[in-house]
């Protein structure tokens, strides 16, 4: 696979202008022009022939192996694409980073930090985090590509998210399960999810989904900080849950197999987007896990085709084990590397013209590495397929994938 071709196909090309985000910010650093007719445009975040792309994540709280994982896909992209030439045969990338830790106001200073230095942001994860700054970023006019997928960032125009959004992830799950027999019109679901906007979407996208198809839904709250899920489990096992969705991190997620085993039983586990990572396969709830849990996924696993080829190209560039989470970073990178061009075709890579491109997209195609995207409405969630896998530590990755194909929502 050669790097500089990123892995995007775009299907369609909308028209939708950007309106008054297009307006330079007053914030923002005034836009300078070359004397020459061909020469682009350029502004904050490029100086010289270096481009500043922003990666702001939790690098040292609950959700780092992910965090950590993603970034270490984007860099590797980058790297290859800078030896390549870079962007426009011009430009090399390099990446800010900044670790917020899962706190907001930590987030709200590494954006005030460092926010009228980048061009975009290649990475900003959480919602609460990113919550903190959207005032800031739509005044400021910057393109990000979230890892976090809730609805409130979906609703802005400047913002790309890597996957359904989390009420619709929850229920791709929840309609597998529902047409493979598992679920059953009138059985009964336990959502346990954590106190905040990931944990409250993903419930509310399961209680929705119940509404809509005959079941039964249990709401079992809990804080980002707990550790020990008996209390909530051995409630859901009292009053009849044939399944638990998981809309929790991956450590809450271990805690709540292991309750399940220790109890003798064989729920099912719906996982919900980030509720799941390789590393919990070394853990005592790897068993039960194996067995008994599914989840979504919006990148094809590593067992054959292009997520195999991928998987190889990642392997021989990257000393930590390779995992959905560095493929994910890196397929966000490709996304990245095609607006950037695009913008660069336009004779516009300030951010206000970067921010733009994000209107061109249409349906875009990762050529197999990803379900298909489709980010040409604001508000809506861009995909609502995904392949459905489940831990499986005989594979690379260790996720190997169930449905046929990528599976589509049923409403």
């Amino acid at each position: 696979m050669h790097t500089s071709q990123p892995l995007i196909r775009t299907l369609a090309i909308t028209g939708i202008a950007l309106l008054a985000l297009t307006a330079c910010s007053a914030k923002g650093a005034t836009a300078t022009t070359s004397s020459e007719p061909d020469a682009v445009k350029t502004g904050a975040g490029i100086v010289g022939d270096t481009i500043s792309l922003g990666v702001v994540s939790d690098y040292s709280g609950p959700f780092s192996p992910l965090a950590t994982a993603a970034l270490d896909g984007i860099q590797t992209f980058w790297d290859q694409q800078n030896g390549d030439g870079g962007v426009c045969g011009t430009y090399q990338v390099e990446l800010v980073v900044r670790d917020h830790a899962s706190n907001a106001q930590q987030s709200a200073a590494m954006y005030q930090e460092i926010g009228q230095d980048v061009l975009a942001y290649q990475d900003y994860s959480g919602a609460a985090q990113i919550g903190a700054i959207l005032p800031d970023l739509e005044a400021d006019g910057r393109l990000m590509l979230a890892n976090s997928a809730t609805k409130q960032l979906i609703d802005s125009p400047l913002i790309l998210i890597p996957a359904a959004f989390i009420g619709t992830d929850a229920q791709i799950s929840l309609s597998w399960l529902l047409d493979s027999g598992t679920l059953q019109k009138g059985d009964t679901f336990a959502t346990i999810h954590q106190e905040t906007d990931f944990g409250e979407q993903a419930n509310e996208g399961a209680d929705e989904f119940a509404d809509e198809h005959g079941l039964t839904a249990l709401s079992y709250q809990i804080k980002p900080t707990d550790t020990d899920m008996t209390a909530a489990v051995t409630d859901a096992i009292a009053n009849g849950a044939q399944v638990i969705v998981a809309g929790v991190a991956p450590g809450q997620t271990a805690s709540i197999a292991t309750v399940l085993q220790s109890a003798g039983s064989d729920i099912p586990i719906a996982g919900v987007y980030s509720s799941f990572v390789p590393a919990l396969l070394d853990t005592p709830a790897a068993g039960y896990l194996t067995e008994h849990m599914t989840l979504s996924s919006y990148i094809a696993t590593f067992e054959a085709g292009p997520g195999a080829e991928l998987y190889a190209t990642l392997s021989a560039e990257e000393e930590a084990p390779v995992t959905a989470n560095a493929v994910q970073g890196y397929l966000s990178a490709t996304l990245m590397s095609s607006i950037l061009e695009a913008a660069c075709a336009a004779g516009d890579l300030t951010p206000e013209g970067v921010a733009a491109q994000r209107f061109e997209l249409g349906p875009t195609d990762f050529d197999g590495h990803k379900v298909t995207f489709d980010y040409s409405n604001v508000g809506e969630s861009p995909t609502n397929e995904a392949f459905i896998v489940h831990p499986d530590a005989a594979v690379d990755g260790g996720l190997s994938t169930i449905s046929d194909g990528p599976f589509t929502l049923s409403k």
